[in-house]
């Protein structure tokens, strides 16, 4: 029975006793996102295949639908990519419609074999996109988005490709995990499914329980990657936030890390030189270049350091940069999303069998 499967991003040689393995790749913007310009590891995606055609899509810890664009989709950010030619194995499900954090997609559900890495399950619920509205996308070198969630959070009805491959006993453990590579060092990037690689990582993985959601039509359920986070410090000095009601959602489909604006503003008093910057409902602060803030998380007894690198954004060629810290005045006052800027910095696992969440040293 195969335990794992290992996806790389910028591969390197590697031995492994189940050669199976996709050449994934990484996004880096060099150019205006939001209002900087921006050098940062903004996605990772890979292949995988619906029906006959291969797509690229983005692995996304933070939704669970898988959706790529149709031949008919019209819109600017479709523009370039591979899109969807309904074959005689696809049948039609109804409409299907996803918002995000930015941008929305609309077209139609429909089911077909998936295949990845070689693995393929049969009946998968997916997105034909006929409207894409996320200026996020364009000029994006992936197709779509793979939700990596759990079920109950897809607005779709979706079951996802994890649950699927583990239902159809393709792997042993709907267990993945996450290396993500860091542009500015060079380092690759992993997605291992069915298991983790022991490889890329200093034991022990610390875990954490997932939280089950306390709001919406996800209430009581599992729904995102979503566990306690028990504090947080800068440069030593814990914020004394009351972190006994704070959660991060751990979301690879996020960039930065987001926060309650009033978070935002105490994690900046404590980094000399920082400076609010307002944007709508988004809190930016520009802060000088040569800052070089120790910001920490704490998650079941044990501190993780977010390296400067991830947190200090150059503006091209200004002296001034900004924080990859991002205030939210519209956001959940208790919930952090920790994007690939925290990622980054820890191996990660995702065990949708026992619903926990695990970091490990890189």
């Amino acid at each position: 029975m195969l335990t794992a499967l290992l996806l790389l991003v910028d591969a390197l040689p590697y031995k492994r006793s189940i050669p199976i393995k996709i050449p994934l790749k990484k996004v880096v913007y060099m150019k205006v996102l939001d209002h900087v310009v921006n050098g940062e590891d903004f996605a990772y995606y890979g292949p995988i295949t619906i029906g006959t055609q291969t797509f690229k899509v983005q692995f996304d810890t933070g939704s669970s639908d898988l959706w790529v664009p149709s031949e008919a989709c019209a819109s600017i950010e479709c523009k370039g990519k591979n899109k969807y030619k309904k074959a005689s194995t696809f049948k039609s499900l109804g409409t299907f419609s996803i918002k995000y954090a930015v941008g929305e997609a609309q077209g139609i559900t429909g089911s077909s074999d998936f295949t990845i890495a070689g693995l393929k399950v049969t009946g998968q619920k997916f997105g034909v996109v006929d409207t894409l509205n996320d200026t996020s996308m364009l000029n994006i070198p992936f197709d779509g988005m793979m939700g990596m969630a759990y079920d109950n959070l897809s607005p779709n009805g979706q079951t996802t490709p994890m649950t699927l491959l583990k239902n159809q006993g393709l792997i042993d453990s709907a267990i993945f995990a996450f290396k993500l590579g860091r542009d500015a060092d060079k380092t690759t990037s992993e997605l291992s499914i069915g298991g983790w690689n022991p490889s890329l990582f200093t034991d022990p993985i610390t875990w954490a329980s997932v939280v089950k959601s306390s709001v919406g039509r996800c209430k009581g359920y599992y729904c995102s990657w979503e566990i306690y986070l028990d504090d947080s410090s800068v440069n030593g000095k814990p914020l004394g936030l009351g972190f006994q009601n704070r959660t991060a959602n751990i979301d690879t489909g996020t960039t930065r890390i987001i926060v309650p604006s009033p978070d935002a503003k105490k994690i900046y008093a404590l980094i000399p030189g920082s400076r609010l910057e307002i944007k709508g409902n988004r809190h930016y602060y520009n802060l000088p270049c040569d800052s070089r803030p120790v910001v920490s998380l704490k998650f079941s007894g044990k501190y993780w350091n977010i390296h400067y690198k991830d947190l200090v954004i150059h503006l091209g060629n200004s002296t001034n940069c900004t924080g990859n810290i991002v205030g939210d005045v519209t956001s959940n006052p208790t919930q952090w999303v920790l994007g690939d800027a925290f990622i980054k910095n820890v191996y990660s696992v995702f065990d949708q069998d026992t619903n926990q969440v695990g970091f490990a040293a890189l």
